[in-house]
């Protein structure tokens, strides 16, 4: 589903709960119990971690769908980069640390869960381990929605400059892949889009080293771009010229944090699978689990109860 549809469903998908509005921003993904409690704390700091706000309330019905109070908006993200464009530079610059942790931590599980031979306190070990990197990448992955609402901003202000035409063709050449996906069809690695725990797993474990390219070479039509300006700035003063500045500036960052998001998160789903596929086996080697699946019942912690206990 295109982003811009999700968001057409964000803002039709709402509810009240307890007096409190909350709105569904991925209906198309429906959770196990277990699926949500891993992921529900990170969804919730996302607010504070971006906006300095109190946690949002996250809500799981009786579908698997999640449902958000009080969260982040791709308007009020950049509001506030227009607002504030250091806090942009701050935030990029926190993201990049927290994930350059991530990835190092990630590269050191991940064989050990494709060896399937770790004892369930290694194993429980991991899931934590897991549980907490999830956290982490979830309170940050939010930063970059805005990619898609800030490419068709961008757009509209191109087309003054260069015309419908070439305003698309410069969009194109702006938007690079980063090297992940270089790396990954390199590895012969092919998953599709899901984010949600699979048990048993469809994947093994993997790992793709992957990095934001934030140095990017002057486009063909940047100097065309730039030789209107002056006209620009007579007939209809500053604005689109210093909201194009912004725009160039930022869409190439947000576009490869956004993309390196979808291999990283799903590296982490899949390692939490194949983790939790092996604690289900020897649950059900126990009897505590009569088969596999079951364990998408459980949340975090009775998960980890019920394993500790055997």
């Amino acid at each position: 589903m295109a982003q811009r549809e999700l968001w057409r469903l964000w803002e039709l998908l709402t509810k009240v709960l307890n007096g409190v509005t909350y709105y569904c921003p991925r209906p198309q993904y429906q959770l196990s119990r277990l699926d949500a409690s891993i992921g529900q704390k990170g969804i919730s700091l996302a607010t504070k971690i971006l906006l300095e706000r109190q946690p949002a309330r996250v809500h799981r019905d009786g579908d698997g769908r999640l449902w958000l109070s009080d969260f982040v908006s791709p308007e009020e993200l950049y509001a506030r980069v227009v607002e504030d464009p250091m806090w942009f530079s701050i935030k990029v610059r926190e993201r990049d640390v927290q994930f350059t942790h991530l990835k190092n931590i990630l590269r050191c599980l991940v064989p050990d869960l494709g060896s399937h031979s770790l004892e369930m306190r290694e194993l429980l070990r991991c899931l934590e381990t897991l549980i907490d990197l999830q956290t982490d990448f979830l309170s940050f992955v939010y930063l970059p929605l805005i990619d898609e609402y800030l490419v068709q901003k961008l757009k509209k202000l191109v087309v003054e400059f260069l015309g419908t035409d070439l305003a698309c063709e410069y969009v194109f050449l702006l938007l690079k892949p980063p090297d992940c996906f270089r790396k990954a069809i390199k590895s012969r690695i092919v998953f599709d889009e899901g984010k949600t725990l699979t048990i048993p797993p469809n994947l093994g474990p993997f790992f793709v080293n992957s990095s934001v390219d934030v140095g990017q070479q002057l486009l063909p039509y940047d100097a065309r771009i730039a030789a209107s300006f002056p006209e620009s700035a007579v007939s209809s003063g500053l604005g689109s010229i210093t909201e194009f500045a912004l725009l160039r500036a930022i869409v190439p960052v947000l576009f490869q944090i956004g993309q390196e998001d979808l291999f990283i998160g799903k590296e982490i789903i899949v390692a939490l699978s194949n983790c939790i596929h092996d604690i289900a086996r020897i649950l059900v080697q126990r009897g505590k689990l009569s088969h596999v699946a079951e364990v998408l019942d459980f949340d975090t912690s009775e998960l980890l109860a019920c394993a500790r206990n055997i």
